[in-house]
């Protein structure tokens, strides 16, 4: 062969090499870009919501009846053979339980059950809840004392069911004055309160009333 194709031979040869070696060049540089791409962090999936809270349920309202008819039976069954298991005076007040035709299923106070015939008994008002502490309604304008005097006054104040105070009793007078100590007590007896509820009834209760001169 003479040395053009030598040469031409040698070309190819040195393409070949060379190609191959680009394609090593090239390989090699992927891998050094992969090796070199961080690791991306993992997925992390949102909380769950939170389920919306209960619905507050009301508190159940006990019913009530009043007797209408003067010495009304309570009987054991709804019918009137039934045994008599109380008797009851007109305006008493029942919790009702339920009903059976016209027969109404009464508690009385003392905790006996049974069972009354509707038509002598009429539906009462819910029971209001029992009080926490007196309310005052309506209480007079405070004077302060014109003189020397200084000190404390309690006062103990019998409240009637309807709110009204009935009774005062000086319990302590560090300001040494009669006078200061009337005074205190006329403020008292002018106050007036919210009937006190027990048990769904309205109680007197004692009122301590402190006075600072």
């Amino acid at each position: 062969m003479s040395d053009g194709t030598r040469d031409s031979v040698g070309s190819k040869a040195r393409r070949a090499v060379l190609g191959g070696a680009g394609w090593a060049v090239a390989a090699a540089l992927v891998l050094a870009a992969c090796a070199g791409t961080a690791t991306p962090p993992p997925v992390t999936q949102p909380a769950a919501p939170e389920p919306p809270p209960a619905p507050a349920v009301a508190p159940e309202v006990t019913a009530y009846v009043r007797v209408a008819g003067s010495k009304l039976s309570v009987r054991e069954a709804p019918n009137t053979s039934a045994r008599t298991v109380a008797k009851v005076a007109r305006g008493t007040r029942l919790e009702k339980r339920g009903e059976a035709g016209e027969w109404v299923e009464v508690v009385l106070a003392s905790g006996v059950a049974g069972w009354v015939s509707g038509r002598y008994v009429t539906a009462d008002a819910p029971c209001p809840p029992d009080s926490v502490e007196p309310e005052v309604v309506s209480a007079p304008p405070v004077g302060f004392a014109s003189d020397s005097q200084h000190g404390r006054i309690v006062i103990e104040g019998t409240v009637t069911r309807a709110g009204d105070v009935a009774l005062v009793e000086v319990k302590e007078n560090t300001t040494g004055s009669g006078d200061l100590a009337q005074r205190a007590s006329a403020e008292l007896r002018q106050m007036k309160f919210k009937p006190y509820m027990r048990a769904c009834r309205a109680v007197p209760f004692i009122y301590v009333f402190t006075r600072n001169f």
